[in-house]
């Protein structure tokens, strides 16, 4: 890649995250990496972090690179569409890296592409839902699983769990008998997160005296709320969370701004919408996956190509699915009181899974590039 001119082209965190890998090994390899961040993303948050400088505009007609990486996203999306244009009228390779399966093909995202009829020359993409969803939308794209480039090292980390698990319990004075039951919040609506939450503090208070010992609710909320609402909705949450717990008599933890894995492995039962990441990296790390599909939403999954409207993990039998408070209530109920068959159940169905915990997936994905731009 050495002389080679790649734009990185980002919007929300998921995409951006997931690309970066690959875009840093690409410049390693020699390529001059350019920076573009659609205004209404908060992947510019990030990159003012490490000091990154960063453009927000679309493409020009003096624009000339060799290659456009873009890390898909569902909202901030305009960036991502005019690069994919610019693109594809002007011969330069486009590829995508999806973070969620179906994300890709977010209907809005589709619809402005099927205007133009154009789309990106390589989809990649991380399970092989996202591979059937977007082979049936974007017919003229290759698309590979190769993997998801943020779950890289999580096979190792599952293999040292419980050794985390007792360092996180112990700096944020938890005992190792004691349940905290941890809840990832989606981010693409403020009433959904809230329904779900009054949901979920419910059934808790309902268990109090189930858990032998005490318990601990660990809420945390996806900070693309603070974009697409307004800012400081996720400390509104937590605060609302807060009030909640206390009047049920519920402990709150506050894990807030730690690594996502080890939050995971510190908990026993991970709760997560069906259109986020946490639910996948809790069967990769081997903690019980509990999936909301309330409100129901499920013409959106259908919309994005998801076969019947079914969530991969929950139809495999690697987590359970609830459509409603009471099915939490007996999920949560079935994972604490059958913990072992449950435990051995899991770790067999989630076995598909596994392989994205293991190191490869961002090697895999710019081979391909450069085998695509005929560099070996």
């Amino acid at each position: 890649m050495e002389g080679k001119e790649v734009f990185f082209i980002s919007g929300d965190l998921g995409g951006y995250e997931d690309t970066l890998p690959v875009v840093r090994r690409l410049q390693k390899s020699g390529a001059r990496i350019r920076y573009f961040v659609d205004p209404d993303g908060v992947a510019k948050k990030r990159l003012d972090e490490v000091g990154t400088f960063c453009e927000f505009r679309l493409p020009q007609e003096k624009d000339e690179p060799d290659l456009i990486i873009i890390g898909v996203s569902s909202s901030a999306f305009g960036l991502q569409v005019a690069w994919t244009e610019f693109g594809w009228w002007k011969g330069i390779p486009v590829f995508w890296i999806e973070d969620v399966p179906g994300m890709a093909a977010a209907p809005h995202v589709r619809v402005e592409l099927e205007r133009t009829r154009v789309s990106p020359r390589v989809i990649f993409c991380s399970e092989v839902a996202g591979e059937g969803i977007n082979r049936k939308y974007y017919p003229g794209a290759r698309v590979l699983c190769l993997g998801k480039t943020t779950f890289e090292g999580l096979g190792e980390l599952r293999k040292k769990a419980k050794h985390i698990r007792s360092l996180v319990r112990a700096r944020a004075k938890i005992k190792e008998q004691d349940k905290v039951i941890a809840f990832w919040s989606g981010g693409s609506s403020k009433d959904r997160v809230e329904e779900q939450l009054g949901a979920i503090v419910s059934v808790l208070a309902k268990m109090t005296s189930f858990f032998d010992g005490r318990f601990s609710f660990a809420p945390l909320f996806h900070p693309q709320l603070d974009r697409n609402f307004y800012a400081g909705t996720t400390h509104y949450l937590f605060g609302k969370a807060m009030g909640l717990c206390e009047s049920a008599g519920i402990e709150v933890i506050d894990l807030r701004g730690k690594n996502p894995a080890d939050n995971i492995m510190a908990s026993d039962i991970t709760i997560g919408d069906w259109d986020g990441n946490e639910a996948t990296r809790s069967t990769v790390l081997g903690v019980p996956a509990i999936i909301t599909l309330f409100p129901d939403d499920f013409e959106r999954r259908v919309d994005l190509g998801f076969k019947h409207g079914a969530v991969s993990l929950i139809s495999s039998g690697a987590a359970f699915g609830v459509k409603n408070a009471g099915e939490l209530d007996a999920a949560i109920t079935h994972i604490t009181n059958n913990e072992k068959d449950v435990m051995d159940a899991l770790r067999e169905a989630s076995k598909p899974y596994f392989s994205m915990g293991e190191p490869g997936a961002t090697a895999r994905i710019v081979f391909e590039i450069l085998e695509w731009m005929g560099i070996r």
